[in-house]
């Protein structure tokens, strides 16, 4: 699940399955996202809000809370898999 600013963003879908994104209040003085990782769901969601602010809140303050940081169990590329944590992090 994703939060701006404890609103949950990204949680209704349209009948395909794609994500519905309304648009959240933010605030003037720093906007708050919250990551609790569920699914790869919220990864995507994360892109969108992380983008949404960068567009909509540029003068504000952004800060990204995450109690788990998904795929930090894969910190290097181990015989077949990718180094996962690397790529996730280029996301934000």
């Amino acid at each position: 699940m994703l939060k701006i600013n404890g609103e949950i963003f990204g949680d209704e879908e349209f009948r395909n399955k794609e994500a519905v994104y309304k648009k959240p209040k933010l605030n003037t003085d720093i906007n708050t996202i919250t990551l609790l990782f569920e699914s790869n769901k919220d990864i995507a969601n994360l892109a969108m809000a992380h983008s949404y602010l960068n567009i909509h809140a540029t003068e504000q303050k952004k800060l990204l809370l995450m109690p788990y940081l998904p795929y930090s169990r894969m910190d290097r590329e181990i015989n077949d898999q990718i180094f996962s944590l690397r790529y996730f992090l280029n996301l934000t």
